[in-house]
């Protein structure tokens, strides 16, 4: 069974330690919560740089809630 790594805004590079930690064919997913931008005060221009950043770094992008 492969894991599965939850990215969050801290983590946007692939050079980041949790990828290090999963196996082989770990697959990568970052919830964009839309609630938590807004609620967290992060912008547009941040919310590009987090889609832009996660689409580089091929990652599966869910819309939902993270609670």
């Amino acid at each position: 069974m492969a894991d599965l790594v939850w990215i969050h805004e801290d983590a946007l590079r692939a050079t980041h330690p949790l990828f290090g930690a999963a196996s082989n064919g770990a697959r990568a997913v970052f919830i964009w919560d839309n609630a938590r931008f807004d609620a967290d005060f992060i912008g547009g221009k941040r919310q590009l740089f987090i889609y832009q950043t996660l689409a580089e770094m091929d990652v599966d992008i869910i819309a939902g809630q993270t609670a």
